[in-house]
């Protein structure tokens, strides 16, 4: 995936798993980047939050659940 990646890294960077690849995420993603999580799949290996590379690469932070575009009702089983 990096070698992909231009060397000032992607714009934005779509993270569904959340665990302990968010460091490399971040790293990857450019200056000024937005990293936008929107699931937690990695739930045996969470990770620590990447606070000192988001802070050097002055990233927006996203957070998004299927909740938030989503009524709960359709979820719920009949």
């Amino acid at each position: 995936m990096l070698k992909e990646i231009s060397i000032q890294g992607a714009d934005v960077v779509y993270d569904a798993v959340a665990g302990g690849l968010s460091e490399q995420l971040v790293q990857a993603t450019k200056i000024q980047g937005h990293w936008i999580v929107y699931g937690l799949l990695d739930t045996e290996n969470p990770g620590t939050f990447p606070w000192l590379a988001m802070f050097v690469r002055t990233l927006q932070f996203h957070v998004y659940k299927v909740f938030d575009f989503a009524e709960h009702s359709i979820f719920v089983r009949i």
